[in-house]
Formats: C-alpha cells, sequence, structure tokens
C-alpha cells in the first residue's frame, strides 16, 4: 500500500472512529431517554467534517466516501453486538466480508 494510501485509511479510522461513537451517543440518547447524549453526538460529527476535510487533500470525494461507509458498516456492527447484543444472521456476515473484498480493490488493486 502507497504512502499517499495509508495516510488515507488513518484519516478515515479516524472518521470511522469519531463517527461510531456518534452513534453510539445517539443510541444512548434514544434508549436512555436522555437528550444529553446527543452533544457529544453534535461534537463527534464535527470532527468528522473536520477529517474529510483533511482527507480530500489525498483521495477523491467518492472513493473517501466509499471506505468510510465500507468501514463505518464494520465499526457500527461491531458496537451493536458488543454494546447493544444486536444478532447478526450469517447473510449479514456475508454482506460484510464483501465489504472486506471492496476495501482490498481500493487500497491494493487500483494504486
Amino acid at each position: 500500500m502507497s504512502t499517499r494510501n495509508v495516510i488515507v485509511f488513518i484519516i478515515v479510522m479516524f472518521i470511522v472512529a469519531f463517527e461510531a461513537g456518534a452513534q453510539y451517543c445517539i443510541k444512548m440518547s434514544r434508549s436512555s431517554d436522555n437528550t444529553m447524549f446527543i452533544v457529544p453526538a453534535v461534537i463527534l460529527y464535527s470532527l468528522v467534517c473536520g477529517a474529510l476535510y483533511c482527507s480530500y487533500e489525498y483521495r477523491g470525494m467518492g472513493i473517501i466516501n466509499a471506505i468510510w461507509s465500507a468501514l463505518s458498516v464494520l465499526a457500527v456492527t461491531f458496537v451493536g453486538m458488543y454494546f447493544y447484543h444486536e444478532e447478526i444472521r450469517r447473510k449479514d456476515m456475508i454482506g460484510i466480508a464483501l465489504i472486506f473484498v471492496g476495501l482490498y480493490f481500493i487500497f491494493v488493486e487500483g494504486h
């Protein structure tokens, strides 16, 4: 993987972490009827915007969004399973595995 792709991957990992944290806060707000969890969610989504701004220096908006979406699905699925005991079906797991295939083509095959 090129240095440029490594930088993109690191930035997108921050984006994914911020978004997963925001999703967690939003879910906590909904399940506890405590709207105070919305404040950290808004802050985390603001950090997502800042990281996206930085990422566009290295790759196009479409590719960044594809990487972000793929990694976000993986992260939010993990948060749902781990913290909220949400179940994942076999077909869901197959779909998630296909996400890894897509990431391979973006990071390795094309560059």
